[in-house]
């Protein structure tokens, strides 16, 4: 009987804390900004179907725009400041969202190029961009969805054909990484890396040679133990001919350590 009452006590404590670790965290998508030869209603129009995209991903909840205007009403802000990250961070503390988007739709020659950034709120950092491409107004549906893709990790980034990406999307800080590669052209300083997602693009946490290897796998070490990595966003990395002069990724991975 008190087995029974343990174990009923347990449940209790442990069930909410698990459903608390699984909760999505809230994303407020901001207006993106009309770019030197857009108009505002494709900036809209394109922020729009940014929204659909995001909430079909799954990976975040998504405030609805009302609740966005209510609060740019309430305060009196300008959507002219809706690119900037302070003001961003701001306005996600006012909303209780843990992460804001923020984006710029613009004109380059010919083409129409979406540009965005996710910005966590309580770093007041940048923590993921992406951009895409479209070559008229009719492949901006495609670009969106390309965009979105990049931006919430959801496919992996790759250049030429090289594919990297690790054997999970979320890890726990004691499990083991593997890093999966493929399609490599088999140089003799092609590499994998691991960094974590900083302003700084050349900070590691963790390096390998491929030893010429066009395709394989490499569990994660660090000298003799397993590479233990703090809580957070990191990315996987395909070096092709790798120096200190060349260090920029051909591929990445995004994935998550909790």
């Amino acid at each position: 009987m008190y087995k029974n009452r343990f174990i009923f006590f347990l449940l209790l404590v442990f069930i909410p804390l698990l459903s608390l670790k699984a909760e999505k965290m809230r994303i407020a998508i901001m207006e993106f900004k009309a770019g030197k030869g857009v108009s505002k209603t494709l900036a809209k129009n394109v922020t729009d179907l940014v929204r659909t995209e995001i909430i079909n991903a799954q990976k975040y909840i998504v405030l609805e725009r009302n609740q966005i205007d209510k609060i740019l009403k309430e305060q009196k802000f300008s959507k002219s400041g809706l690119t900037d990250e302070g003001f961003a961070v701001k306005l996600g503390k006012m909303l209780s969202a843990q992460k804001i988007l923020i984006g710029t739709l613009m004109k380059i020659g010919s083409k129409i190029v979406i540009n965005g950034r996710i910005i966590d709120v309580s770093k007041g950092v940048a923590e993921f961009g992406g951009k895409q491409t479209a070559d008229t107004e009719d492949d901006l549906v495609t670009a969106v969805t390309l965009f979105c893709q990049k931006i919430t990790g959801v496919i992996v980034e790759t250049s030429s054909g090289y594919t990297i990406k690790t054997d999970k999307k979320i890890y726990s800080r004691k499990e083991a990484i593997t890093v999966i590669f493929s399609n490599l052209p088999g140089n003799n300083h092609d590499m994998v890396s691991i960094a974590q997602i900083s302003p700084i693009p050349k900070t590691y946490v963790w390096k390998k040679w491929t030893k010429r290897r066009k395709s394989g796998s490499i569990q994660c070490r660090k000298w003799f133990g397993r590479l233990k990595l703090k809580p957070g966003v990191y990315e996987a990395r395909v070096h092709i001919n790798w120096s200190k002069k060349n260090q920029k990724p051909s591929a990445r991975y995004r994935f998550e350590v909790k």
